[in-house]
């Protein structure tokens, strides 16, 4: 087997399932464990290649193939190999790049074409003609999306969705000093460094992420992998003493850091029972679990109504994510963004429906469009049911159109893409 074809599989079921890239490989190698060696260099493929399916289709073309007459597995091979051959990875091999080409039945006229191709010289020729969709591999509806959002610099904020993100850990502070960590890390080859605005927060300058959730130090509950976004969460809430309602509580990150940072106790609800069992084991790891209740129920319908803050992190189109799940530009479309709007809008209103003045509510999501951010909190806000207010920390910018919600991006802020807006019901 070779990985190309593995990495093809993957894909394909990716596309057709609509569903994550990391669950698919999860579930293809537990199937195939004689080939686990392969995971690697699997995971680097289809990353990359996802990353920028678009211009690689726009590059078969230039070297005189129209990729449409593949289809399923081989046409995701086919951007494989287009992939491989014009970046030349580990200087591919001969007798692989002729056993792929045979079986797509490819001429080498075709092969020796592509490598003659200049990537990085084709996107610029695309960045000129404003064809910025092709360059970064982004559907055009995403674009307009982006571009109504003003996201500052946006080729840059496009640039970095093609590479790995910065990736961050939360400290256990109750368990260990961050310095303590640091120093652990560093003995086991991490190049890590401490950050500068949160005292439990930790940048890990190598990528091996998959490494870093295996440590003895992790199963001892020392750190939990988070990004730095929503670390953020936790110090603008400030809950200590404070009882803490985390509407969409998924594995726990939030909840857990909640706790971490002095809560009396926080109430989790989620709709999804799994990702409740998940949040459990993640508490009883870190030690926290004495102070978390979980319920298992719909927070667009019930919700414990006496908390001092509310937490609202819903589901959303996740655009600020797309370095790290860039299979989301195949299965997002525009009635998705129009079907989680509603349930945003159906999470706020039933919070602010049921909870008594002076709550603090705080609605963050890993998405950077106008549409599930500043739109819906002003609507509310228009309506005279919540104020927006000021939060501390702000680590990142200014919303183009109010300048009290906090938004973040990869290539200023080195977090995923991510809006923060903190209200009080009135």
């Amino acid at each position: 087997m070779y990985p190309e074809v593995a990495a093809a599989i993957i894909l394909d079921l990716v596309e057709k399932r609509r569903t994550s890239l990391r669950s698919v490989a999860l579930e293809y190698f537990r199937r195939h464990k004689d080939i686990e060696y392969l995971k690697p260099v699997v995971r680097v493929l289809t990353l990359n290649v996802l990353r920028n399916y678009i211009l690689l289709d726009y590059i078969a073309e230039i070297a005189g193939l129209d990729p449409r007459i593949y289809r399923d597995i081989k046409r995701w091979l086919l951007r494989i190999l287009v992939y491989e051959v014009t970046h030349q990875i580990n200087k591919l091999k001969k007798s692989r790049v002729s056993k792929i080409a045979n079986i797509l039945k490819l001429k080498n006229q075709f092969i020796n074409t592509l490598k003659n191709i200049d990537v990085e010289g084709v996107r610029r020729k695309l960045i000129k003609l404003n064809r910025i969709d092709i360059a970064y591999s982004i559907p055009y509806w995403m674009i307009l999306l982006f571009k109504n959002a003003r996201i500052p610099y946006l080729e840059k904020f496009l640039e970095t969705l093609l590479h790995d993100p910065n990736l961050w850990i939360r400290v256990s502070t109750h368990k260990i000093s961050r310095i303590e960590l640091v120093k652990l890390l560093k003995r086991m080859g991490y190049k890590v460094r401490e950050d500068s605005h949160f005292f439990d927060c930790i940048e890990v300058i190598d990528k091996r992420r998959s490494l870093l959730a295996k440590t003895i130090y992790y199963h001892k509950g020392y750190y939990t992998i988070q990004d730095k976004s929503s670390i953020l969460i936790g110090h603008v809430a400030y809950p200590s003493n404070k009882i803490v309602l985390d509407t969409t509580a998924g594995a726990g990150l939030k909840t857990t850091h909640m706790v971490q940072l002095g809560a009396l106790r926080v109430i989790a609800q989620d709709i999804d029972f799994k990702r409740l069992l998940d949040a459990h084991i993640h508490a009883k790891r870190l030690g926290l679990a004495d102070r978390i209740f979980l319920i298992n129920t719909d927070s667009t319908k019930k919700i414990f109504n006496c908390p001092d803050i509310v937490l609202i992190d819903p589901p959303c189109t996740g655009l600020g994510r797309l370095s790290i799940q860039p299979e989301l530009k195949l299965h997002l479309s525009r009635r998705y963004l129009n079907t989680v709007r509603r349930l945003q809008y159906q999470l706020l209103y039933n919070v602010i429906k049921n909870v008594r003045r002076g709550t603090r509510i705080i609605y963050s999501t890993c998405t950077v469009t106008v549409e599930e951010n500043e739109d819906l909190v002003k609507m509310f806000e228009k309506e005279g049911y919540i104020e927006v207010i000021r939060h501390k920390p702000f680590i990142g910018s200014k919303s183009f159109i109010d300048e009290r919600i906090q938004r973040l991006y990869p290539h200023l802020h080195k977090t995923q893409g991510f809006a923060v807006t903190v209200m009080e019901r009135t």
